[in-house]
């Protein structure tokens, strides 16, 4: 998954998996 404007602005929780809120790559 490529950084977008709109997960750098906390948009990209809505299509994250709880998994991915806990690590962040």
């Amino acid at each position: 998954m490529i950084t977008t404007s709109k997960e750098k602005r906390g948009n990209l929780r809505p299509y994250l998996t709880p998994k991915q809120l806990e690590e962040p790559k």
